[in-house]
């Protein structure tokens, strides 16, 4: 009875072991499938908020101690800014529909009434170009190596624009090329070019330019600049302009040059 008992309990053992085995091993088998299911792709993104392809940073960056820094992003335009490029693009638009059309017009009539004085300004130019910058006035520590090159190479390419304000930008960017070489050819320096340096200078390379018309080209500029543009950097160097051109109107080439 004893062994019959025995063997009856082993036997059950058995079967309780096998069936705790197999319990284990499904537990472990689901818990496994779980754990995959959970790492799988698709049940990752399910579990995570919804988000786009595309993920944009919010206004404020956070810094690498976890801070959150409140310095405004670099590309905000303040409401000047944005006024500002809104008036030039109308004013360029303006000139595209009213002047192009008329230009050809207004420069027969202008040409006309200003030939004696263009062809005046020509042969001044064409008579004074060769002469030194100290013929200018210019003083010797503040001579170009490169005959200031650069400035009188964006002041040629004025001719090759046809919009008033392109002309204008063109003059723009020669005039503040003038400093800007000076510093380079001058390295060392701690001397700026005042009013009365530039005034020389400009003069120097404006008769070295390659301008055809200047007469007409000073009576553009000066008739259709941007009234706002007046009180800024561009009417002061429009007025620098008007003076060189009014200084080589008076200019008596042969006199000087004797």
């Amino acid at each position: 009875t004893d062994r019959s008992a025995a063997g009856k309990v082993g036997v059950g053992g058995e079967h309780a072991d096998q069936g705790k085995g197999e319990g284990e091993g499904e537990a472990h088998e689901s818990a496994r499938d779980a754990t995959d299911s959970a790492s799988s792709p698709a049940a990752t993104d399910s579990a995570s908020p919804s988000k786009s392809s595309t993920w944009n940073a919010p206004s404020d960056a956070t810094s690498t101690n976890g801070s959150v820094s409140s310095t405004p992003s670099q590309n905000i335009m303040t409401n000047e800014e944005v006024v500002a490029v809104i008036a030039a693009s109308v004013r360029r638009q303006i000139e595209s529909d009213i002047f192009v059309p008329l230009m050809e017009k207004l420069h027969e009539l202008l040409g006309e009434a200003n030939a004696e004085e263009e062809n005046a300004l020509k042969t001044k130019m064409s008579l004074a170009k060769s002469n030194p910058q100290t013929f200018y006035g210019i003083p010797v520590h503040q001579i170009s190596p490169s005959s200031w090159e650069s400035a009188t190479y964006h002041l040629s390419n004025i001719d090759s624009f046809t919009l008033p304000c392109d002309k204008l930008d063109a003059l723009l960017a020669a005039a503040k090329e003038i400093p800007n070489l000076y510093l380079q050819e001058h390295p060392g320096t701690t001397e700026h070019l005042g009013a009365d340096d530039f005034l020389p200078i400009f003069i120097y390379v404006l008769m070295n330019s390659k301008i055809n018309e200047l007469s007409y080209l000073s009576i553009l500029l000066c008739n259709l600049c941007d009234p706002d543009k007046r009180l800024s950097e561009t009417g002061y160097y429009l007025a620098t302009f008007e003076a060189a051109v009014e200084h080589i109107k008076q200019l008596d080439v042969g006199a000087d040059i004797m």
